[in-house]
């Protein structure tokens, strides 16, 4: 069973604030697409992999959907490939209010793939799952805000796969079971396929939010944590907003018995995964993410600091979270330095990633509304990964000069 939210209103407010956030980027008349060509290139290291041998669990496997190339968001080769085509530039705010354009990279010869499962993106009713894998307007919009930048560091897989609908959640049990195993059939299908057809030995950054992040747990419990071979094939994963528990002042043990949290810079083989809340005010009683199941309590782990501590993030945030200034901008995204710092607290039976502002007397930029939480328990869901995007980033980078050095 995939790891579920504590229960089915946490996982249905958790699908609603998802699907508001991300409609608002692809309704926003800004998504557009631009060649690799108009952004800087990344170097990377060649890399030989760890082997080319499939894995047996994975050798001949084929699909239907995943041997069709509309049916990947993102693969290298792949003639439309949205996480090295989209626009995804940004604007550098500093404290003063002087900005800089910084363009997306694309990394030549990335030594590690990075397979990415998106969140949950679908408001249509009726329960069940989204069957049209046609229609990835918000899927793309998805890809560009949390994926898309990965490419600087990785080659980036991201199969369209038929997730459950936020109304499922509404339905009886067995209905919100039978779309669950739906959504998880299409992705283990689609990573079998990668793993059988692309992966050729190179090491493997799993990366999900919210259902995504779901999924890949699932995936995880399932290829990965029983499996040496898998688990030296795994250089980390990313399973940001979801339901990862450890108990008390372990790394490991919980969701999996043998791959740990990422805890020093350069380790590979294990999880980063948190879920965050503003500090001011802190998260209300009964918030919906982070919460202790029996014995075992939410897992975090600091993205700017894996060892523990408080930290600076390096967010890719939306415009208007930068406050006024961010409409004196002309791209959609931008990255404000030492502007939100980051920590992991536990309180009243929670453990979360507190995010604060940073900001000094004077500053430019006004990140009220970034490090807001959201009313209902919802936090600051819906920018998980965007929060911490530019520090999850430099956590591959790091495990690839490990694996590469």
């Amino acid at each position: 069973m995939i790891h579920r939210r504590p229960s089915m209103l946490t996982t249905t407010v958790a699908a609603l604030a998802i699907v508001s956030a991300l409609a608002l980027t692809a309704c926003s008349g800004e998504t557009t697409t631009a060649g690799p060509e108009g952004g800087a290139t990344a170097t990377t290291v060649a890399a030989e992999g760890l082997g080319g041998a499939v894995p047996a669990q994975f050798a001949g496997h084929t699909s239907d959907l995943y041997s069709q190339d509309a049916n990947w968001l993102c693969r290298p080769g792949a003639p439309t490939d949205h996480c090295t085509t989209d626009d995804i530039n940004a604007t550098i705010i500093n404290a003063d209010g002087t900005t800089t354009l910084e363009q997306r990279q694309v990394a030549t010869d990335a030594p590690v793939d990075c397979f990415y499962v998106y969140p949950t993106v679908n408001a249509k009713p009726g329960g069940g799952n989204d069957l049209d894998m046609a229609d990835t307007g918000a899927e793309t919009a998805a890809v560009d805000v949390q994926a898309a930048r990965f490419s600087s560091v990785c080659k980036v897989y991201a199969p369209v796969y038929r997730q459950e609908n936020l109304s499922a959640y509404f339905g009886p049990p067995a209905g919100q079971a039978a779309a669950e195993a739906v959504a998880y059939a299409d992705v283990k299908d689609a990573f079998a396929y990668y793993m059988a057809h692309w992966n050729n030995g190179r090491p493997i950054v799993l990366m999900g939010h919210s259902q995504g992040s779901f999924l890949l747990t699932k995936l995880m419990t399932d290829s990965f944590d029983n499996d040496a071979d898998m688990r030296a094939r795994l250089a980390s994963a990313l399973l940001i907003g979801g339901s990862v528990k450890v108990p008390a002042g372990k790394d490991v043990g919980g969701t999996f018995q043998n791959i740990p949290l990422c805890r020093s810079d350069g380790q590979t083989g294990c999880v980063v995964t948190y879920n965050s809340y503003g500090t001011a005010p802190p998260p209300e009683a009964g918030a919906l993410f982070g919460q202790k199941q029996g014995d075992l309590v939410a897992a975090c782990v600091n993205p700017a600091a894996l060892g523990g501590g408080s930290a600076i993030l390096q967010p890719y945030l939306g415009k208007a979270m930068a406050g006024p200034i961010g409409d004196t901008v002309a791209t959609r995204i931008v990255s404000l330095p030492d502007a939100i710092s980051a920590e992991c607290l536990s309180q009243d039976g929670m453990t979360f990633l507190g995010i604060t502002a940073a900001t000094q007397p004077g500053d430019a930029r006004d990140v009220t509304k970034a490090v807001t939480n959201a009313a209902g328990g919802w936090g600051l869901h819906t920018s998980d990964v965007s929060l911490g995007l530019g520090n999850l980033i430099d956590v591959v980078q790091n495990q690839t000069a490990t694996l590469h050095p």
